[in-house]
């Protein structure tokens, strides 16, 4: 793919991003019910998508429930409960910052400077430039986030880091999946972006050790 051909769709997530993160940040600012709720659609959403790429039937009815019963509504469960906890709308943004940051800049940084394959079997469009990009994007996010909003420390020092190796993974965790089951994205809904479950992959993973974190601090 060329150059020019790697930025074709700029205009489309940009757009998608100008529309949708307001929304989010509404949402994350309002709290429950609200993002709650919206928290149980997009896990609906998401899930369904699964399903329909994965085109499973008969006797795997079974292993898939129990498989997105791990991979998607644990994780999004843990969620609801960070958001309707203790310090819940600093500790969800500083959450969403540093999976934020890390996914963006991973993008970006990879399209500009990549050259270094990072998991070329599961992706072929991931850089090891990329995701170190990304990884140091997605901790200042997140350390200027907690540290502005007054969180401990410790924790704050701890998390971004950690939180921003579990995107990279849960994006390369998503993409073999994709590639197992033959599918570019989980679905056509946000242009530029793929489906709801391209957007939340990196949290999927994120989210447990997050919670783990900080319920210790």
């Amino acid at each position: 793919m060329t150059k020019s051909g790697v930025w074709a769709d700029t205009p489309q997530r940009l757009l998608t991003v100008l529309i949708g993160l307001p929304i989010v940040l509404g949402i994350v600012f309002l709290g429950a019910p609200l993002s709650t709720i919206t928290i149980i659609i997009i896990a609906t959403i998401a899930i369904i998508e699964l399903y329909t790429i994965s085109h499973v039937h008969g006797r795997w009815i079974g292993f898939f429930i129990m498989g997105v019963a791990i991979y998607i509504v644990f994780p999004m469960s843990l969620l609801i409960a960070i958001r309707d906890g203790e310090n819940g709308l600093e500790w969800t943004l500083l959450l969403f910052f540093t999976n934020w940051g890390t996914d963006t800049f991973a993008l970006l940084g990879g399209r500009m400077f990549g050259k270094r394959k990072l998991a070329p079997k599961i992706s072929a469009g991931k850089t090891w430039e990329g995701a170190e990009i990304g990884f140091i994007s997605g901790c200042c996010a997140g350390w200027i986030v907690g540290l502005t909003a007054g969180l401990p420390f410790l924790t704050v020092l701890i998390a971004p880091p950690i939180v921003s190796i579990m995107t990279i993974l849960g994006d390369l965790l998503e993409s073999r999946i994709k590639r197992l089951l033959n599918a570019k994205d989980s679905s056509h809904l946000l242009p530029g972006h793929g489906g709801f479950l391209d957007r939340i992959d990196g949290l999927l993973l994120a989210i447990p050790i997050f919670y783990i974190i900080i319920k210790l601090s």
